[in-house]
């Protein structure tokens, strides 16, 4: 009789994903067709399932709204399991202010903005956030041409940063196991 490890349990299937996996995916996408559409990746003791959120709310409470319901549909699915990490790919304008003053006006607005890239990873437990912003770089016609990392946002790539999309996307997730227990 031949023995046989027992096989882990589901619940102990370990993260796949790590920033740079899903930030390295992010842009080599973003190269090929010329910008990235806004994703969601949800990583779970089951299985991983990624959503393309289009369309995207006009406003930042429709957006923190379409995630917040995202993470409940998805936990209602049942098809991720318990939830292990989450990430966010977007584009978005950004104003760089100095000494950490509130921008005159929105960034979208701002003569100075850049346009970048942004993958952002929660982690539930321990609670963590970390992010990675690329500037995108176009050229006369507006082809992407490279995405290089901003060094003012390398910093967070530590447990310093913040996200309220993904943060309502995990309250939709766990708080959806609270309100449907009986």
């Amino acid at each position: 009789m031949k023995f046989q490890p027992p096989m882990p349990e589901r619940s102990e299937r370990k993260p796949l994903l790590t920033l740079g996996d899903v930030a390295q995916m992010a842009k080599e996408a973003a190269l090929s067709s010329g910008g990235h559409s806004p994703t969601l990746i949800a990583e779970g003791q089951q299985q991983t399932v990624i959503t393309v959120v289009e369309p995207i709310g006009a406003s930042f409470a429709e957006r923190e709204r379409q995630l917040f319901l995202l993470g409940y549909l998805l936990a209602q699915q049942g098809v991720v399991g318990v939830l292990q990490q989450v990430f966010f790919i977007s584009e978005a304008w950004m104003s760089l202010v100095p000494d950490g003053k509130a921008p005159d006006v929105l960034p979208s607005q701002d003569p100075q903005r850049k346009e970048v890239l942004i993958v952002t990873q929660y982690i539930p437990k321990p609670r963590k956030i970390a992010m990675l912003v690329y500037e995108m770089q176009r050229d006369a016609n507006a082809v992407l041409q490279a995405l290089t990392v901003l060094p003012e946002f390398e910093a967070q790539t530590k447990l310093d940063a913040h996200s309220p999309l993904l943060e309502a996307f995990a309250l939709g997730f766990l708080g959806s196991a609270f309100l449907t227990r009986k």
